[in-house]
This record gives C-alpha cells, structure tokens and sequence, in this order.
C-alpha cells in the first residue's frame, strides 16, 4: 500500500481504513520496579539524538528530550532546550526550582539532528552539544532520590519534544567529559 503525508515529515503506519485519524501523543514514562531496576541514585548519564520541527525555537515553550525526577519540578535532572530560545541546557534541581544550568550552546534552527549529552554526579554536572566542548557546572547538595524517567516531556506531560528521538541512550555511570563530547559528534 502507499501512505500518504499532509505533515513536513514521515510517521509511522496508522491503519484509517478510508477515514481521517490523529497520532495520539507519545507520552514514556518509565517509573516504579522498572525504574529502580536500572537506575543509579548517585550518578548518571544520558545521550540523545532529536530533529525538532523547523518552526522550532517556538517562544514560551521548551522541549524536554528526557526528564529523571520524583515527581516534582523542585528534585530532577533535566535535558532540554531552553524556553524559546534554540539553546540546550542540562539542569540539576535539588530541592529547588531554581537548577544548576549548564548551557550547552545553541542549534540550528530548522537542524536535521541536534546531538545532546548530559552526565551528572553530587557536585559534578556536565553537557555537550553537537561535538562541542562539555560545559560543566557544581550543583550543591545530595542528588535527590528520584523515582521515575519522563523520555520527551516533563513528568506532568508537559514540555513535550514535539519532534523526533532518534536515539536516546542511558549510562548507569557518569561519563568522562571527552566521551561525552564523541559522543555528540
């Protein structure tokens, strides 16, 4: 059969059977047993790879590639791009809603792919966008306990990434700044 596209870009087979229908959002959430089985409390990586739609930076909206927290905006550990502005930050929240930031630097609006890497540790934050060099930070305090992974919003469902994730990729370890720098070549 053929599939035809109304959209700036492909998606996945949705059977109409003659009819007009709409993709449901993509909302993962990993969270309970499943969480814990792979988690590490005290240190951490995450390594991504999206295509936003071109419109994007879009004012007053931020796009989340994946969230770790306890359910809250005060405890978590964030990759995302800045709201409305094509900047990318890996932010560290410990009982605040203010975080630690790193900014990671900017994309190219319109970009086929942004590559983007987070690794973090108490006291220890790090980020690199696209092969640039990684730009760290110190956040203060314990790692808060975390209970959940929230891939391509923010635990409430909102900030959504409305764009693609071609990779998304998890450490159990935080991982050396120059890996994380290879890593988003």
């Amino acid at each position: 059969g053929v599939q035809i596209e109304t959209g700036a870009f492909m998606t996945s087979y949705i059977p109409t059977y003659g009819s007009t229908k709409t993709r449901g959002a993509d909302l993962v959430e990993i969270t309970d047993e499943e969480f814990s089985e792979f988690y590490n409390q005290t240190e951490g990586s995450f390594v991504s790879e999206i295509m936003l739609k071109p419109s994007f930076p879009v004012t007053n909206y931020g796009s989340y590639m994946m969230t770790l927290s306890d359910g809250s905006y005060n405890n978590r550990v964030t990759l995302a791009s800045s709201t409305g502005s094509a900047q990318f930050n890996a932010d560290v929240n410990i009982g605040s809603s203010n975080p630690t930031r790193a900014n990671l630097g900017s994309y190219t609006s319109g970009s086929y792919s942004i590559k983007a890497a987070m690794a973090y540790k108490a006291a220890d934050t790090a980020g690199s966008l696209n092969g640039a060099a990684a730009v760290t930070t110190s956040p203060s305090g314990t790692l808060p306990l975390l209970t959940r992974a929230d891939i391509g919003k923010d635990h409430l469902n909102y900030n959504l990434l409305n764009g693609h994730m071609k990779k998304l990729m998890y450490y159990s370890k935080r991982l050396p700044n120059n890996q994380l720098r290879t890593l988003t070549s």
